[in-house]
């Protein structure tokens, strides 16, 4: 999945609002509005450990903790919550960011009432469907394009 790693959050300033963290750009802490994962993070176990942007995930920040796991920045899966994103925070994990937020919880028991009313979808097509978005994709390239959708391919998925 394609990542950037956020280095020094100074560096490579453009002009105005936006600024360029290895190639991806993100607002300046002039219209910064707090927590924030790049200007002022807010207080959980990982705000000082080395930040990626998943570009796969929406522009998600990760914090990478000291075993190399990758861990959803709280106030990043906030803002993505907020805009809708109902997935951000549901990441593996290996309990350094020592919490198990209630929105997992709420996540998890959404995702569960859908399946119980819409028993005919298996699992991935359950969760393509409850997520919203066109694919889930578990692969460490996109598809190309002309590659269809196996969902409903008789006997495919048995």
């Amino acid at each position: 999945m394609a990542s950037h790693t956020a280095r020094g959050i100074g560096d490579n300033l453009s002009e105005g609002n936006e600024m360029t963290i290895d190639g991806v750009t993100v607002h300046t802490e002039r219209v910064c509005v707090p927590p924030c994962p790049f200007h002022a993070p807010s207080d959980h176990p990982l705000k000082d450990a080395p930040m990626r942007i998943r570009l796969a995930k929406e522009g998600l920040v990760e914090r990478i903790c000291e075993h190399g796991v990758g861990h959803d920045d709280p106030d990043s899966v906030a803002y993505m919550q907020a805009q809708g994103h109902t997935w951000a925070g549901i990441h593996g994990c290996d309990g350094c960011c020592e919490t198990v937020s209630p929105s997992r919880n709420d996540i998890l028991d959404d995702f569960v009432l859908y399946c119980l009313h819409h028993p005919d979808e298996r699992f991935w097509q359950a969760l393509r469907n409850w997520s919203g978005y066109p694919f889930v994709i578990v692969s460490d390239k996109l598809p190309e394009d002309g590659q269809i959708d196996t969902f409903y391919w008789r006997g495919k998925n048995k």
